[in-house]
């Protein structure tokens, strides 16, 4: 089945790393601790400008026909970039049920704007009224809500035997 962006990224954002298809491509990543953390990719990588040896890994592990860690046994730049072909079909199918559940559940988008901090609404004021005509529109809605009651006060008699039931009022 083919997912819209929307569900990849979204995906993608849940896992960490890049899953798209398969596209070979030239992308840079940082070192980290002579270990690049990289978007999915099959095959051996090419790293510009390293001569050294390296292992390819999928969270750790090497044995998967996929991977998304390279770990460098010689040092190189702290910034590398690096020829691969890029996703993996394989991996596309082994989270298949995460993809439908995402592509069924268009709720679940609030990764989608995990990052948000703030929204601005343009062409929108909020303008007050001067002190009198403030008093007077307060005025008007005061009597308008409160004008039966001031025209016809509840009247409450306490009788003898209650007369201590006043407090009650």
């Amino acid at each position: 089945m083919a997912y819209s962006d929307n569900t990849l990224h979204r995906a993608e954002a849940i896992l960490g790393y890049g899953i798209g298809s398969a596209t070979a491509g030239v992308r840079t990543y940082r070192v980290v601790d002579g270990i690049i953390y990289t978007d999915l990719f099959t095959d051996k990588p090419v790293i510009d400008g390293y001569t050294g040896t390296l292992t390819t890994r999928f969270n750790g592990s090497q044995r998967t026909p996929y991977f998304n860690e390279i770990v460098l046994n010689d040092k190189c730049q702290p910034e590398v970039s690096i020829t691969a072909a890029w996703g993996n079909d394989t991996f596309t199918t082994e989270v298949d049920d995460l993809l439908k559940w995402l592509e069924d559940n268009p709720f679940a988008d609030i990764a989608d704007n995990s990052s948000v901090q703030s929204k601005k609404i343009e062409d929108s004021s909020t303008t007050f009224k001067d002190s009198d005509e403030a008093g007077s529109s307060f005025y008007d809605a005061v009597r308008g809500v409160w004008s039966f009651y001031i025209r016809n006060p509840i009247i409450i008699s306490v009788t003898p035997e209650q007369r201590h039931d006043y407090g009650y009022f």
